[in-house]
């Protein structure tokens, strides 16, 4: 007589992680967040684990088809118009059913300050690090230049650098190493040519 085998995972689990960023501010924002999961050590995106069209309002939720108990962190990217804002959550572990978790996102702790602000607006800087160079980070952290100045909210930690052009093709490039507090850095422009 034929036999059905079920594919059955005792440990098999979804969890709809649901919850709010706050810290977002009060203007036009788009933003997307995504899971990665601890696996021997090492964090590994989850492919489905993915939600889009995160507004100022902050409000997200995402289904994660993995085990309870598995370990994972929670990124985020929003584009503002005056600043961006790259947050990584501390680890936890998944539960069963619904988890709320709030997250805040980071300040703006880095700024680029250039001293032509009238060819350098309405532009966009974007910043790089070598331990942030792969799969959704492989183009940089784009941030809006708004009166020559860029705002960047980042993880502590990490050494970007950041390039950007202004009008007239001015282009410059900065480098700092994103810490807690704020680093507010000169960087000179150059004067077209008329």
């Amino acid at each position: 007589f034929p036999v059905t085998i079920l594919n059955f995972h005792p440990s098999a689990n979804t969890t709809t992680l649901s919850g709010k960023f706050t810290g977002l501010p009060n203007e036009d924002v788009y933003g997307y967040a995504w899971v990665e999961k601890k696996v021997s050590g090492s964090w590994i995106e989850i492919e489905s684990a993915v939600t889009k069209d995160i507004y100022k309002e902050g409000d997200y939720s995402v289904d994660i088809y993995e085990a309870v108990g598995t370990t994972i962190r929670v990124w985020s990217y929003f584009q503002g118009t005056t600043a961006s804002y790259l947050t990584v959550s501390s680890e936890f572990d998944l539960t069963a059913g619904t988890q709320v978790r709030n997250f805040a996102v980071n300040s703006i702790n880095i700024q680029l300050n250039l001293s032509n602000s009238l060819a350098c607006n309405r532009t966009w800087a974007v910043a790089s690090s070598t331990n942030l160079s792969e799969g959704r980070f492989g183009e940089g952290i784009w941030a809006p230049i708004v009166s020559g100045t860029v705002k960047l909210a980042v993880p502590s930690g990490e050494n970007f650098t950041i390039v950007g052009t202004c009008n007239g093709n001015i282009s410059f490039e900065s480098s700092a190493t994103s810490t807690s507090a704020l680093q507010t850095i000169a960087v000179t422009i150059s004067t077209p040519l008329s």
